[in-house]
């Protein structure tokens, strides 16, 4: 990410699938049709500094906002610029970040 006066950080984003427990007892259980939330890391420099998760329609609208290659910020917009294959790699060892794997 990068602010118009210059200032850079980094936004890791995991989208995850989940479910809520309706009903059910024990060994039997009923499920809500499957839902999609977006967990955010934000890094300054080499520091963590802030965490989010978005569902819902904010989801829609940050996913929106990513397409148009600007995603916003505690009130402050930033540009979009994706990191490469291997930039990414990097950057998930060096901070220990797991990638889900189906």
């Amino acid at each position: 990410m990068q602010h118009d006066d210059g200032r850079r950080a980094v936004l890791y984003c995991r989208v995850d699938t989940g479910w809520t427990c309706t009903g059910g007892h024990l060994w039997w259980r009923s499920w809500s049709a499957p839902h999609h939330q977006l967990e955010g890391l934000w890094f300054e420099g080499e520091d963590l500094v802030s965490d989010f998760v978005t569902a819902g329609q904010d989801l829609v609208s940050t996913l929106d906002d990513f397409d148009r290659g600007v995603f916003v910020f505690i009130g402050e917009q930033w540009q979009v610029r994706w990191m490469d294959d291997e930039a990414s790699r990097a950057f998930r060892v060096k901070h220990d970040l797991e990638v889900y794997r189906r």
